[in-house]
């Protein structure tokens, strides 16, 4: 069994601690799904941070390769439904300027170092704060554009939406906390977001709405103390 989910997982320079860690996780996972009850099993990954050109870039990337390959070997052993990365790719909160190459360089090594693990599988990706950027466009083409949802948000490129996993039948609702004012930063959700996300949650469509439930993935809560805007209508 664990011979056949390594084989399937690129395996250079990976720590031997990587592996019992990945077996304790797994075995305790199968410890539930053995009760009989449907189990949801989702890896999750945030706050990478790689420290561009600083003294421990080459450790956070180490250590984010590592931590990705034990999360993969775990979801190989118990058939995980997705795996999902909360932002803050980067360690700048811009790209422009100066940080321009550090800020693409860092969102390229993240999504290069998850994509290569979680190819097969269903992945959900949204912006943290230090993700923002110039344009909607870089953020939708590093980060949003590699998300595979049932239905994505009013405008697909601002980074939120959700899959339903019907078998499971558990709607997985991700939103962007980092889109306000017609650009992405700050800590906010738009107005047309917050409109999206009312409808989201309205699973009465359903013939079997009430055994649903609802997981909802953010980078930041919604009661996020500097979110000042989160329950109002911004503009």
């Amino acid at each position: 069994d664990l011979s056949a989910a390594v084989l399937e997982l690129p395996t250079g320079g990976v720590p031997d601690f990587c592996y019992p860690a990945a077996l304790d996780a797994a075995a305790k996972i199968r410890a539930v799904q053995d009760t009989g009850h449907d189990v949801l099993v989702f890896g999750c990954v945030s706050d990478a941070h790689p420290n561009y050109g600083g003294t421990y870039q080459a450790l956070s990337r180490q250590s984010l390769r590592h931590g990705l390959w034990a999360l993969g070997l775990v979801g190989k052993l118990v058939e995980a439904d997705f795996v999902a990365n909360l932002g803050d790719n980067a360690w700048e909160n811009n790209d422009t300027g100066d940080s321009y190459d550090s800020w693409h360089s860092n969102q390229a090594y993240t999504r290069q170092a998850m994509t290569g693990v979680f190819d097969g599988s269903r992945t959900i990706r949204i912006p943290g704060n230090h993700d923002q950027s110039a344009t909607v466009g870089n953020v939708y083409s590093y980060i949003g554009a590699y998300n595979l949802f049932d239905t994505a948000g009013t405008t697909p490129e601002r980074g939120y939406g959700y899959i339903d996993l019907t078998d499971k039948k558990v709607r997985v609702i991700a939103l962007n906390t980092s889109d306000y004012h017609g650009a992405t930063g700050g800590y906010d959700l738009s107005y047309e977001q917050k409109k999206w996300f009312m409808e989201a949650l309205d699973l009465s469509g359903k013939e079997d709405a009430a055994q649903w439930g609802i997981v909802i993935l953010s980078h930041f809560p919604l009661d996020f103390p500097e979110a000042s805007n989160y329950n109002t209508a911004s503009e």
